[in-house]
C-alpha cells in the first residue's frame, strides 16, 4: 500500500469518520453550519463584555467556520467517485464487509473465464454494462475514463460510474482499453447486458428507446 492510501486508510479510521459522520456527512456538516451561524449571529446582536476588537476577530472566526462545512458539503456533492459510502456493505451474503474491509482485499484479478476463445477480438454486437468504484474516491477524477469510453461510437450513460456500451469488442478488449484509467485498489466490471430479458428500473425514456434500439 503506498502512502497515500495508507493515510487515507488512517484517517478513515477515526471514531467519529467511520462511526457517525461517515454515515450521515450532509446532516454533520448542516448541523456545523447552522451552530456556526448562531455563534456569529449572537456575537453581531450582543457585545458578551468582549472589546471591540476581539467581538471582530471572534465574528470572523465564527463566520469562517461555517464556511467551511459549507464549501465542504458543496465539494462532497461535485467530487469524483462515490464520498458517501462509508458504512455500506460490500462482499456476499456469505461473507458481508465493511467499506475498510473490502478494500484491504489484497488478491485481485481479471475474470477467470471468458466464453470465447482467447485472443478474439470481435464477436457478434451486443450491450456490455461497464461500472467501477474508486478507491479512494478523494481528488480521483474520472475524465480520463468517461472519454476513453465516449471514444466508442455507441453507449449510454445515465447512472454515476455506470455505462452501457453497445459493440462488436469482446470484454477483455474493454478491458484492456481502460485498464490503465485505474488503481490496483478499484472496482471493475465489464458484463454482457441480456435485454431480451425482463428490465426493471427508473430512467428518462431516451435511456430505454437507446437499450429497445440496440438489444
Amino acid at each position: 500500500m503506498n502512502w497515500p492510501l495508507w493515510a487515507w486508510d488512517r484517517i478513515m479510521g477515526i471514531a467519529l469518520v467511520n462511526r457517525w459522520i461517515g454515515k450521515n456527512v450532509i446532516s454533520a456538516l448542516a448541523l456545523f453550519t447552522v451552530a456556526a451561524f448562531i455563534l456569529a449571529l449572537s456575537l453581531i446582536l450582543h457585545d458578551w463584555s468582549f472589546t471591540q476588537p476581539h467581538r471582530f476577530i471572534l465574528t470572523i472566526t465564527a463566520f469562517i467556520l461555517m464556511g467551511l462545512p459549507l464549501a465542504a458539503g458543496i465539494g462532497l456533492s461535485i467530487v469524483p467517485g462515490d464520498p458517501l459510502n462509508l458504512g455500506r456493505v460490500f462482499g456476499t451474503h456469505q461473507n458481508p464487509r465493511n467499506r475498510r474491509e473490502a478494500r484491504m482485499e489484497t488478491q485481485m484479478s481479471i475474470a477467470p473465464h471468458l466464453n470465447y476463445s482467447p485472443g478474439t477480438r470481435e464477436r457478434q454486437p451486443c450491450i456490455y454494462f461497464v461500472t467501477y468504484t474508486l478507491q479512494p474516491w478523494l481528488l480521483r477524477d474520472t475524465t480520463a475514463i468517461d472519454r476513453e469510453l465516449q471514444r466508442l461510437p455507441n453507449w449510454s450513460h445515465w447512472i454515476n460510474h455506470t455505462w452501457l456500451i453497445y459493440t462488436n469488442e469482446v470484454a477483455d478488449v474493454l478491458y484492456a482499453r481502460l485498464q490503465g484509467k485505474f488503481l490496483e485498489t478499484d472496482r471493475l466490471l465489464i458484463a454482457p447486458l441480456d435485454a431480451q430479458l425482463d428490465l426493471a428500473g427508473w430512467l428518462p425514456q431516451e435511456a430505454w428507446d437507446w437499450i429497445e434500439a440496440n438489444k
